[in-house]
């Protein structure tokens, strides 16, 4: 009965580890898709983005409330003012 238990309990935890591995890996594969796509189009990328200090200044609800207030994965666009 032990061997039941001790067998279901690393399932158990290999499945959990596989999901956190593949969700890891999908946050990794989309930043480099994205930084791509930045790059193809002439923009420049930021994977960290603003401190959120200036998120919260842009007025936009999101980014007042909550507990994490970060944005990751910036892609920036020229203006004739700057980078907005």
């Amino acid at each position: 009965m032990d061997i039941i238990y001790s067998n279901i309990f690393a399932l158990t935890i290999g499945v959990a580890a596989a999901f956190i591995g593949l969700m890891f890996y999908l946050k990794w594969k989309r930043g480099k898709d994205l930084e791509e796509l930045a790059s193809s189009m002439g923009l420049s990328f930021s994977p960290e983005g603003p401190e959120p200090g200036v998120l919260e200044g842009t007025g936009i609800e999101i980014f007042r409330r909550g507990r994490s207030r970060k944005a990751y994965n910036l892609v920036q666009l020229p203006s004739r003012w700057g980078v907005i």
